[in-house]
């Protein structure tokens, strides 16, 4: 099984690969990185959570990366992903909470335990 980490800014396009990621025999998510673009990050995150919950995915760690992008401000496609970033499909609320650290954190905390990365 291959690790995974997603750096997605879940509107309905990165809902559908996670949930293949999930489902694959061969990938390990061992990680998420909320970044803002369909929607604002603090959705990201709330997408992220709902649809792990949904899942049923309990250990893979949420984190959310910077507010705003670091050279523009932050443009997203309008009503392309709908007012959640999921089209009009809702996620259940989670109980679950984002971990204590940042998205960049989050990265190496992942990729550290693997051999060449």
């Amino acid at each position: 099984m291959s690790p995974v980490f997603a750096d997605v800014d879940t509107g309905v396009d990165d809902a559908i690969a996670l949930v293949y990621l999930l489902a694959s025999p061969d990938a390990e998510l061992v990680g998420i990185a909320s970044t803002g673009g369909n929607v604002a990050v603090d959705q990201v995150c709330v997408n992220n959570l709902g649809l792990l919950e949904l899942c049923r995915a309990d250990d893979v760690p949420v984190s959310k990366g910077a507010d705003q992008p670091l050279g523009c401000p932050l443009s997203t496609p309008g009503k392309a992903h709908g007012p959640n970033g999921l089209g009009y499909a809702e996620v259940p609320p989670s109980k679950r909470r984002l971990t204590g650290y940042d998205a960049a954190t989050a990265w190496v905390r992942a990729a550290r335990p693997i051999p060449g990365s």
